[in-house]
């Protein structure tokens, strides 16, 4: 679709973690040290644009456990599931329902590219690329090759609601385990705790920057070190942060968590799809680690305005197509 009157404008922004420090800016000043993502600042803090957030607060997500690291399927599960407890367990105003929805799917993804498609269903996709960047990405930004990882974002550039998020783990610069106690570091100093990367990276998801240059121990916090497992705890701020987001009423349930577009965990088979910005219509892409080869601006059409493929049915963890009152959020059976 063109760039008539009535579309609805999303960009992409690309978010990397990093173990080496680099030069840190300043977060706006607070009574907690947290930022929020906005549709100008990317994954820095900044007084400028519209604070980016989910808008359903109920969501799925898919794993492509695919890798060359001798991580089985039900580790690289459990991790991703266990890193998106950490935080949506979280309780705000002392409400004891929660505040966001975030479901594992039964069916596995088969894609290790990040993508948000105007031509069919999506997916939020978890997964390993052996090759850095991948290849489809690649020819559209050009990310940091030391970055341990990716949450590459898709959000409406008016309103600042997230519509599509996707986590890509550096498995060419990096290797990663899961460690089964504190600080496993060991003989290799490129193996990486994988829940560690997990837990900062699902912040991004959210709509969490770096906070700045303190504290190191917030899992938001922009480096850690191999090995190293702090992560997995939410610092205050860190909850701070969610609660600030998410914690001004909490979820009625049941919800929906289907992707825009419909589920469709797969985007290796057929042809590729109609990425955001694939029409050459202009919308922001901000980065700070990733930089992009140019300044590419995209436009996409949601929500009912292109023509989509019959949507595939989603399948959550546990047998249940909708979350229920009496679910516990977050939590999905091991493996």
């Amino acid at each position: 679709m063109g760039c008539g009157r009535g579309t609805q404008r999303i960009a992409l922004v690309i978010h990397a973690s990093i173990v080496v420090p680099i030069a840190l800016v300043a977060c706006p000043a607070s009574a907690a040290a947290f930022c929020q993502m906005t549709t100008e600042g990317g994954e820095e803090c900044s007084d400028e644009g519209i604070p980016l957030a989910w808008e359903t607060r109920c969501i799925s997500f898919s794993v492509d456990a695919r890798n060359d690291q001798n991580l089985s399927e039900e580790v690289v599960r459990g991790a991703t599931q266990r890193a998106f407890q950490t935080w949506t367990s979280q309780h705000c105003n002392a409400s004891d329902k929660p505040h966001f929805y975030a479901q594992l799917t039964r069916e596995p993804a088969f894609c290790k590219e990040a993508e948000f498609c105007r031509d069919r269903g999506n997916a939020n996709v978890i997964s390993f690329s052996e090759t850095w960047p991948p290849r489809r990405l690649g020819e559209r930004v050009d990310l940091n090759p030391n970055a341990q990882a990716s949450t590459l974002l898709s959000f409406n550039t008016r309103t600042g609601e997230i519509v599509d998020a996707d986590i890509l783990l550096n498995a060419q610069t990096w290797s990663f385990q899961q460690c089964l106690r504190e600080n496993c570091l060991g003989e290799d100093r490129t193996r990486l705790d994988l829940e560690n990367v997990l837990a900062h990276e699902v912040g991004h998801l959210l709509g969490l920057a770096h906070p700045g240059d303190e504290p190191v121990t917030a899992t938001m916090f922009r480096s850690q070190n191999p090995g190293e497992t702090q992560k997995r705890t939410l610092h205050p701020d860190d909850i701070a942060g969610f609660c600030a987001i998410y914690g001004a009423r909490a979820l009625t349930l049941p919800c929906d968590p289907t992707p825009v577009g419909g589920f469709e965990p797969d985007c290796e088979s057929g042809e590729p799809c109609r990425v955001a910005g694939s029409s050459g219509c202009a919308v922001n892409s901000a980065t700070a680690d990733a930089r992009p080869s140019e300044n590419l601006y995209w436009l996409a059409t949601i929500l009912g305005l292109v023509r989509l493929r019959r949507r595939r049915r989603l399948r959550l963890a546990g047998d249940r197509a909708r979350p229920r009152e009496d679910m516990q959020v977050g939590v999905a059976p091991p493996g």
